[in-house]
């Protein structure tokens, strides 16, 4: 195995992927060595990676994404003609029990990125939730029109009753901006259907949930992004109130929020500033076709 798992990092997949990728599946590999790399890959059995897997229970979502860099990695053999059948085919990922909805840790990120390519629907959808903080209902309406030079600005709604309304005015990410560049200038809303009609709020959760799934990360939700967002920031040094700004909170009971209000293109701006400078990108969107 631990011959495989190498010839699998060496691969022109691979090294068409950034650093930070790399660096995910490299870490995975290791993972992976450490406990199956001594079993040749002609004798590994379903039991041996069940029994990896049982092993594993008390970090499930490690576990999982390790189960399916093992199936590309056997997939990858089976297609060498090296071994005829995948042993870990059949073997299912560890159930995960998330408290609340679970924040996007930089590892969730790059293991969707590593499963949706560039150019995808799905790497666009994470894309554009990851880098304007917005919900289900406000991400479907973007498009065009929302964009003044290399500025987003929409309105974001507090409520399903539309009552409490807050604009939100924030820099267009150069990650985004590479991604968006490449869509038709003609299209109303940036994640419109095939058909060309504008997406639901519960259609792209659906297909969010299916996405997620596909790239064994059952814990995640859109609703985690806008966390994920927050926490890049906050991570990154922002204030609390350069943090609302861009999320667009109206918490009046806060005192922190309350602070600066007025100004939030410009706290906004300094958010994003702090971002850019704590390096954080997403992998892999920046090669969209």
């Amino acid at each position: 195995m631990a011959f495989a798992l190498r010839k699998y990092l060496e691969n022109d997949r691979h090294e068409r992927n950034t650093e930070i990728t790399k660096q995910y599946r490299l870490n995975r590999v290791v993972d992976l060595g450490d406990d199956l790399g001594h079993i040749s890959i002609k004798d590994l059995r379903v039991e041996d990676i069940q029994h990896y897997m049982d092993e594993n229970k008390h970090r499930p979502t490690s576990a999982n994404r390790n189960l399916g860099i093992l199936r590309a990695v056997l997939e990858d053999a089976v297609a060498a003609g090296t071994i005829k059948a995948n042993p870990a085919a059949s073997v299912k990922r560890l159930d995960v029990v998330a408290l609340g909805y679970h924040t996007w840790s930089e590892d969730d990120i790059a293991a969707y990125f590593d499963h949706h390519e560039p150019g995808t629907t799905a790497a666009l959808a994470m894309a554009l939730m990851l880098f304007t903080g917005t919900s289900r209902r406000e991400v479907v309406g973007l498009g065009w029109h929302n964009l003044t030079g290399d500025r987003f600005k929409f309105v974001r709604h507090q409520n399903a009753s539309h009552k409490h309304l807050t604009l939100i005015d924030i820099p267009l990410h150069p990650d985004l901006r590479a991604i968006l560049d490449n869509l038709p200038s003609n299209q109303k809303t940036f994640l419109q259907t095939n058909a060309g009609k504008p997406r639901s709020a519960a259609g792209l959760g659906n297909k969010m949930r299916e996405w997620a799934n596909a790239a064994g990360l059952s814990n995640c939700t859109s609703h985690g992004l806008r966390k994920a967002c927050a926490r890049r920031l906050a991570e990154a040094g922002a204030r609390e109130q350069e943090v609302a700004a861009v999320l667009g909170y109206s918490d009046t009971t806060s005192p922190h929020v309350i602070v600066g209000m007025g100004h939030r293109p410009e706290l906004a701006d300094e958010g994003f500033a702090a971002l850019a400078e704590a390096g954080h990108d997403s992998p892999s969107v920046t090669e969209a076709a």
